[in-house]
């Protein structure tokens, strides 16, 4: 079981990358490597006091920038237009008896969904065979640089069912992920909206809408406000 037990723990990650970057796109394939060991003063259910765990994940991040002169409301601005791919694979290894003494599922948005492990800190490398699609468009001043809004939408496809999870957590299956959607208005270099959407094609439901406004009124001063609505696939609040 993945009881806590006291104990030491050391980990070393290491990781290979090789960027190719373009002003058109770019290519970044990476490998990690991912080293734990564990020494216990109280054995494990399967009786041993150390455990070792060594885990290799291979990833690909690949996207393409298109950029065009446009004019909305009788202002000039840059908008790109930005697909982008990120492929990842980590084999599985059990490590349902390990205990878990920092690790936890991060947040499911337009972020995390490029992110090689759907798990914080060193006790859980979730095992995955995926691909995300996405894409993002911008909208910028030509003359200052500045971006005015960005949108954005992605979704994940699992190849095959992840099966380590965090303790109380359930498996993800395989197929398509919910679909993510974000939108950012910089209003003013100081004011900033913010809105996010999670879509479940299977149930026709949002599952989650947030809304939120920043006012960063100097360097370090941030204030910030958010809404969220959160609902089951049933569309019940939650």
């Amino acid at each position: 079981s993945s009881i806590l037990r006291n104990g030491q723990r050391s980990f070393a990650a290491a990781q290979i990358s090789r960027p190719w970057l373009k002003p058109w796109g770019f290519v970044i394939p990476k490998i990690q490597l991912h080293a734990t060991r564990y020494q216990l003063d109280t054995a494990l259910a399967n009786g041993q006091l150390e455990s070792n765990r060594l885990l290799p994940t291979f990833s690909v991040d690949t996207g393409l920038i298109y950029e065009r002169d446009a004019s909305y409301f009788g202002r000039s601005l840059r908008q790109s237009l930005e697909p982008r791919a990120f492929f990842v694979r980590t084999p599985y290894k059990d490590q349902s008896l390990l205990p878990s003494y920092d690790s936890g599922a991060t947040d499911f948005n337009l972020t995390t969904i490029y992110a090689e492990n759907p798990y914080v800190g060193q006790d859980r490398i979730a095992d995955s065979n995926l691909v995300t699609i996405g894409a993002t468009s911008r909208f910028i001043d030509p003359k200052t640089g500045a971006e005015g809004a960005r949108i954005g939408l992605a979704q994940r496809l699992r190849v095959k069912e992840q099966l380590v999870t965090i303790p109380g957590g359930s498996s993800a299956k395989a197929g398509l992920s919910d679909v993510l959607a974000g939108a950012t208005l910089n209003l003013s270099p100081k004011w900033a909206l913010d809105s996010t959407t999670q879509y479940n094609p299977d149930s026709g439901h949002y599952l989650s809408q947030a809304v939120g406004g920043r006012y960063t009124p100097g360097s370090y001063r941030v204030i910030s406000a958010s809404y969220r609505n959160q609902t089951d696939t049933s569309g019940a609040a939650v």
